[in-house]
């Protein structure tokens, strides 16, 4: 089983499959693997400690591919950077090509493992399908050649 590391990780062998109510320590950081997304998690308060707490979500979805390599995929992923999907989550395109989900929503203080837990499963529930269509690659780039890249 892919166990989960930072926050929700077991703190000692009777927890080892247990999630807790406890009050959870700001900042608190956390990452595991979904749909074979790469997801990180960061729980704080902002830098004056005055607001609500803030969990961010981000999942690194890889590189977009050039137009040569699959441009039907290369478009989809653009479209997604467009998209204003629930909570403040969104797909960001980087300079270097890059795709990530963010996700940022503020959260009720006290800050617990359940509720942390809760929001991020009910956020993934929600993305779940524009995460099949940014992970989704095209049946003819598969059977394409791989363009060599020039050094």
């Amino acid at each position: 089983m892919n166990q989960p590391t930072g926050l929700f990780s077991p703190q000692d062998s009777e927890e080892s499959e247990a999630i807790v109510a406890r009050p959870v320590a700001l900042p608190a950081t956390f990452s595991f693997v979904w749909m074979d997304i790469q997801f990180d998690g960061l729980v704080q308060k902002d830098d004056l400690n005055d607001g609500p707490p803030k969990l961010r979500l981000t999942g690194d979805l890889g590189s977009v591919p050039f137009t040569a390599e699959d441009a039907s995929r290369r478009a989809r992923l653009f479209a997604l950077g467009y998209l204003k999907l629930v909570d403040q989550a969104r797909f960001l395109v980087s300079d270097g090509s890059d795709i990530k989900f963010v996700h940022e929503k503020e959260l009720d203080d006290p800050v617990t493992e359940m509720m942390v837990l809760g929001e991020t499963a009910a956020l993934l529930a929600q993305a779940k399908p524009y995460l099949e269509i940014a992970a989704r690659k095209s049946p003819i780039a598969s059977n394409a050649r791989t363009p060599k890249r020039l050094r």
